[in-house]
Order: structure tokens, then sequence, then C-alpha cells
């Protein structure tokens, strides 16, 4: 079970040495598999915020002019199906010229790729709007990412969606540990914090299985 440590820190205090934490978990038999940072490779990714959709006549391709907070708005050809028109004030992960993502090609090789302005349909291309897969977030490439509308133009993506995830391996004797609430307060215990109780009364969120 992967768990946000942001969560966590919901219902009780969490040390930043996670490293330590996860020896204390293991020698009580909650044992952590993994400890992954989201977000750490997200340098030059930004919200974007789509000014104008302009569909590209003959193509399924759309012409988008986005503000991301420089004053100059930058512009991305893109071919995703939820990129419509209508998405004009949306949000999007929009990495900039320099910024690197994931991708795969034909045969499904997974390659790192720089962001360039190029041209396509011989107009340019500077910036690009990305999928949940590009950034690392879960297999889901149908369409871009689109962003709460709280968050304004420019601002770094790992300040939006950025977080530490620990990975639990469970067994049927920790059933209490199956959700965030009981999680944390196995860890609470452990390090003898108190738990906020008053969070769970209102929402548990779920875990990644």
């Amino acid at each position: 079970m992967r768990i946000p440590v942001s969560w966590l820190k919901n219902f009780t205090a969490i040390p930043d040495d996670l490293p330590s934490l996860a020896s204390t978990c293991d020698m009580a038999g909650l044992e952590v598999a993994s400890i992954d940072e989201v977000g750490s490779e997200w340098d030059g990714i930004v919200v974007g915020v789509v000014l104008e959709a302009t569909p590209l006549e003959g193509t399924h391709l759309h012409q988008v002019r986005l503000d991301v907070g420089t004053g100059n708005p930058v512009q991305s050809i893109c071919g995703a199906p939820n990129m419509t028109p209508e998405k004009a004030g949306s949000r999007f992960a929009a990495a900039l010229p320099g910024a690197a993502f994931k991708a795969e090609d034909k045969t499904g090789k997974e390659l790192s790729i720089t962001v360039v302005p190029r041209k396509v349909q011989g107009l340019d291309s500077e910036a690009v709007l990305c999928s949940e897969r590009e950034l690392g977030l879960s297999d889901e490439h149908g369409g871009v990412l689109e962003l709460p509308s709280e968050y304004s133009a420019g601002t770094p993506l790992v300040e939006v969606l950025g977080d530490t995830w620990i990975e639990f391996e469970l067994t049927p004797d920790l059933g209490r540990c199956f959700s965030i609430y009981g999680t944390a307060r196995e860890i609470a215990a452990l390090l003898q914090n108190a738990v906020d109780r008053s969070i769970q009364q209102t929402t548990d969120p779920k875990a990644e299985g």
C-alpha cells in the first residue's frame, strides 16, 4: 500500500528523517518497501493556464496559447483528446524548454525527452502539455493532466502535486493499517505521538493498493 506522507501528517506528526522512521516501522513489523520522492524531477514543469485553444483544420491538433506566469504567453501544439476550445481558463501541467519527462516510442520503449522549441504543422511549439504517465504519476496517458483551478499560472508543479510516498508491505495480521488513519495511528503508537481523531470522523482517504 502506497501512502503520501502529506496525508499521514493530517493525523499525526511525521518526522523529517524518513529512513529512521522506516527503520522503526520495520522493527515493529510494519515493513516499509520503499520511499519515493514524487516531483523532485519536475524542474521546468509549471501550471499553464489556457488562454486559447484553436483547432488546426484537418488534424486532431490544437494550437494552445498558455499563460505560464512570465508575462509572455507560450504556445503548444497539442493532440490530446481532452484539449478543446472549451478548455480556455483551465490549468494543465506544462513542461517548458529545458524540462525533461518520460515518454514511450512506438515499441513501448521508455525514452527521456528534453523539451526544446520546435515546429509542428509549421507552427511554433514551445511547451509540452504532460499526461500523468509522462510525469510518473500513473500509467494514464489518454489525455493531458488537468489541475485544480486555485493554482496560478507559473506555479511549479512540485508545489501542486509533489509529495513523498511510503510503500508499506502489509501482512494479513495488520488489517488495522489498511487505511490512512489506521496506518497513521500505528505510526503514532510507535513514536508515542498524539493522533488527531477529529479529521478521521469526517474523512479517511484511501491510499493506493
